[in-house]
């Protein structure tokens, strides 16, 4: 198993399989693992969500080795190592692309690597792709936003902003 590398997407394999892969034995292993959404008609439709799906499975099926701090890694890290891209994202280090996601912090007390693998749309404050800030709370648009003028929409109750190249106040 030299240099063995895999991706875990255990929301589409349940769906489609019944059964995933022995995620607790492919770590035991030392096998990097990414995590991420495989298909939206057999899994979850985001990240998020395939990060919540494989918190709650590996809590109900004993999977003691996939731990909030793992997850992080796999959806970060050993994500990007898995897809070929570790020397340009996956950790916040010189040299590598500043794409950075910031949380709304909903229990102090809490462990901030579970709350990250638990949060939902709603929880995303700041999103930075490259070092600039594409989407946002509102309240943090004229601070932050990349260009100005960006769009605002609604993420599950909580208003947004969102920049892209082309948004409603620019021409076409």
């Amino acid at each position: 198993m030299h240099n063995a590398r895999i991706v875990w997407s255990p929301s589409s394999n349940m769906v489609l399989y019944e059964r995933t892969a022995d995620i607790d034995r492919i770590l035991e292993l030392g096998i990097t693992t990414g995590l991420g959404p495989d298909w939206t008609l057999s899994g979850e439709d985001d990240m998020l969500g395939e990060l919540r799906y494989a918190r709650q499975w590996a809590l109900d099926n004993g999977a003691m080795r996939v731990t909030p701090l793992k997850l992080w890694e796999m959806a970060t890290v050993d994500g990007a190592e898995v897809v070929g891209l570790a020397p340009f994202i996956g950790e916040l280090i010189p040299g590598q692309v500043a794409d950075i996601t910031v949380f709304r912090r909903r229990n102090p007390t809490q462990d901030p690597y579970e709350q990250a693998v638990t949060s939902r749309a709603e929880d995303v404050r700041l999103v930075m792709i490259g070092g600039e800030v594409w989407v946002g709370d509102n309240n943090l648009a004229e601070a932050t936003a990349r260009l100005p003028g960006c769009d605002s929409f609604d993420a599950c109750g909580e208003q947004k902003f969102v920049c892209v190249p082309y948004t409603s106040s620019d021409d076409f």
